[in-house]
C-alpha cells in the first residue's frame, strides 16, 4: 500500500543545483586486524592533476596507545580510480597525515619505532629504543622517490612530535608539540630548509595551521589554565581546558589569540581565505561561548562546530548539528585526519560520521543507514549549508579525510565495516577494518534566487532507514516537472513505481510498504526535469 502526502513550503532564499553530488568510484582495502576500528586512521590528499594519495597500514605488528603500528603503504589513484603508484615503508610505523604541492610532490609524516626503512637506500633511525617513538617527515616526488627526509624528534627535541603539516604555494608549515607542552610552528621551503620558528608555550595540542597570501599564519589547538605565550603574545587562560585560535604576522609575531572553553584537550582544524578570515572546526562537547555566540552543544552524544573569525579576531558565526525539537534523532562528529578544507570560492567541506537523521537548518535532511555513516557537508562562506551526503552500510562507517583536486572533485577516505553502499556503488570488505577511497562529483551552484516565489533546492531521502517494513520517502522539487520515483533492488530489477506524473514545486512524502519483498538493500531513484538522484534503503526483517 502506498500513501501519498504533500506539504508545500514557500522559501524566500534558496539555492538551485542542476544535478546532485554522485560518487564516481570507490576503492577499498581490507586489513586483517581484530581490534577497535577507531584505532585506525586513513589520511589522504589530492594533488593538482586529479590524483589522490592515500595512506594506510600494510602489515599490522602491534597496538601502541590507540594506534596500529606496522609496515605502512601509500597509494596513488588517478582521476578514474586506477592505482598508478604504491610504496611500502617497513618497520613499526603509522601515517598521521599527507599533503601535496602543486607539482604533485607528496609530503607524509607520522611516528615510528626502531628503524623506518623507506626503500633500499633510504631509512630513518630511531634515536631511542624499545617502544620509544620518533616522528618522521618525508618528501617524495610524484613517482614515489625520496627527495628528502627528516627525523623531527632528533632535530628538535627528544620528545618532539609532529601534529600537523600544511602546504601552501612554496611554503611548508609544520606544527610540533613536545611532551613538556611546548608548541613549535616551523616554516620550511619545499626543499626542507627552515625559514622561521615560533613558540607557543605551554599548549597541549597544535593541530591546525594555515597561511594566507600576506604571509599571516593561523593556528589552532588546545591549552590549559594559566598564562600562555603565543609567539610573544601573552594570554591568560581561566579555563581548565580551552580551544585556541591564534593569528601571527608574516614575521611570526602573535597578533591575537582567542580562547573557547572546552572539556578536554582536542585537535581543532583551521583554514583561511584571502580576505583575512579564518575558519575553525572540531568536536563540540557542551554549549560553550564562541566570543558572544552561544552554542547549543550536543543534543545526543556527538556534535561539532564550524566557526568563522574575521581578521581582527571576532567570531562572526558558529554552525553545529541542530538540536531536535523532541527526542534526539541524530548526531554527527568530524573526521580523524583532514576534517576541514576550503575551495577557491571560499566554500567549506567537512567529513566525519553521522548517526540517525539530522534536519539541518537549511531544509536539508541526512540519514544514516546503519549505526554510523560517512558524512560529507558543504557550506558557503556565510555558514549556509549547501548540501549534505551520507554513505555506508548497516554497521559503523566514517570519513577520516577530505580533499579537492583542481576541478573541485572531492576525495574522501575512511573506514567501513564489511559492506557499504556509496550511491549505487557497493563495496564489500572483510572484518571491521576496511579502508576506502572515494571520488565524489561536486557540481557548481547554478544560481541563487531571492524572490517571493517558490524556489526550492532538490533532495531525496527516506526515514526510517533501516526500516521494517515501511519507510517514508521524502523528496523536494525546485520547479514544476514530470517526476518518476522508482524502487529497484541490488541487481537493478524494478520493484515498484511510486510516482509517475507531473508535480508542482514543493515537498512530497510517500510511504513504501516493503512487506512483500525480502530483506536487503534497495534503491529509490527520482528522475525529474533537472534532477536525478538515487538513495540507498535497507530493509531489515
Amino acid at each position: 500500500m502506498i500513501k501519498s502526502y504533500i506539504i508545500l513550503v514557500i522559501t524566500f532564499f534558496a539555492i538551485h543545483t542542476s544535478f546532485a553530488q554522485t560518487y564516481q568510484w570507490v576503492k577499498h582495502n581490507s586489513h586483517s586486524i581484530s581490534f577497535n576500528p577507531d584505532f585506525a586512521s586513513f589520511p589522504s590528499a589530492a594533488d593538482g592533476s586529479g590524483n589522490v594519495i592515500t595512506g594506510t597500514i600494510h602489515n599490522f605488528k602491534l597496538v601502541y596507545g590507540t594506534a596500529f603500528y606496522g609496515d605502512i603503504i601509500f597509494r596513488k589513484y588517478n582521476s578514474t580510480g586506477n592505482e598508478v603508484l604504491s610504496k611500502i615503508l617497513t618497520g613499526k610505523a603509522i601515517i598521521k597525515n599527507i599533503d601535496c604541492d602543486a607539482n604533485g610532490n607528496i609530503y607524509m609524516f607520522g611516528s615510528f619505532m626502531d628503524t623506518l626503512r623507506i626503500d633500499a637506500s633510504n631509512f630513518i633511525v630511531n634515536t631511542g629504543s624499545g617502544f620509544d617513538l620518533n616522528d618522521y617527515l618525508i618528501k617524495f616526488n610524484s613517482s614515489g622517490n625520496v627527495l628528502w627526509k627528516k627525523n623531527i624528534t632528533a632535530l628538535y627535541s627528544n620528545n618532539a612530535s609532529v601534529s600537523v603539516i600544511k602546504i601552501k604555494g612554496n611554503i611548508l608549515l609544520a606544527g610540533i608539540v613536545t611532551y613538556n607542552f611546548q608548541g613549535m610552528i616551523k616554516k620550511f621551503d619545499l626543499n626542507g630548509n627552515e625559514q622561521l620558528s615560533v613558540i607557543f608555550n605551554p599548549v597541549r595540542t597544535l593541530s591546525g595551521l594555515d597561511i594566507d597570501g600576506s604571509g599571516n599564519i593561523f593556528a589552532a589547538g588546545s591549552c590549559g589554565t594559566g598564562n600562555v605565550n603565543f609567539a610573544g603574545l601573552n594570554v591568560n587562560c581561566s579555563y581548565v581546558y580551552s580551544l585556541y585560535f591564534a593569528k601571527l604576522n608574516s614575521s611570526g609575531t602573535g597578533i591575537w589569540a582567542k580562547l573557547v572553553e572546552d572539556v578536554t584537550f582536542e585537535n581543532p582544524s583551521v583554514v583561511c581565505d584571502n580576505s583575512g578570515n579564518v575558519y575553525g572546526c572540531g568536536d563540540l562537547y557542551d554549549n560553550f561561548l564562541f566570543g558572544t555566540i552561544q552554542t547549543q552543544g550536543p543534543d545526543w552524544v556527538y556534535d561539532f562546530y564550524l566557526t568563522k573569525i574575521d581578521a581582527s579576531g571576532t567570531f562572526l558565526w558558529v554552525k553545529e548539528v541542530p538540536n531536535s525539537s523532541g527526542f534526539p534523532s541524530g548526531d554527527a562528529a568530524v573526521g580523524k585526519a583532514t576534517k576541514l578544507i576550503i575551495d577557491a570560492q571560499n566554500n567549506l567541506y567537512i567529513t566525519g560520521f553521522q548517526r540517525g537523521t539530522i534536519d539541518w537548518d537549511e531544509n536539508i535532511t541526512t540519514t544514516s543507514a546503519g549505526s554510523y555513516d560517512v558524512l560529507v557537508l558543504k557550506y558557503n562562506s556565510n555558514g549556509t549549508l549547501l548540501w549534505g551526503k551520507t554513505a555506508g552500510g548497516t554497521s559503523v562507517e566514517r570519513g577520516d579525510a577530505i580533499s579537492l583536486d583542481n576541478s573541485n572533485n572531492i576525495f574522501v577516505t575512511g573506514n567501513f565495516n564489511q559492506s557499504s553502499v556509496f550511491d549505487t556503488i557497493i563495496v564489500t570488505g572483510s572484518g571491521q577494518i576496511n579502508s576506502f577511497t572515494a571520488k565524489l562529483s561536486n557540481p557548481a551552484i547554478t544560481g541563487v534566487s531571492n524572490q517571493n516565489s517558490t524556489p526550492f533546492s532538490y533532495f531525496l531521502n527516506n526515514y526510517p532507514n533501516p526500516f521494517n517494513p515501511k519507510t517514508i520517502i521524502s523528496y523536494q522539487l525546485a520547479i514544476n516537472s514530470d517526476v518518476k520515483l522508482t524502487v529497484f533492488d541490488i541487481t537493478g530489477r524494478e520493484i515498484a513505481v511510486l510516482v509517475n506524473q507531473n508535480q508542482n514545486a514543493g515537498k512530497y512524502s510517500i510511504e513504501w510498504n516493503a512487506g512483500n519483498v525480502t530483506s536487503g538493500i534497495y534503491f529509490c531513484k527520482i528522475e525529474s526535469e533537472n534532477f536525478t538522484q538515487t538513495n540507498k534503503m535497507i530493509l531489515l526483517k
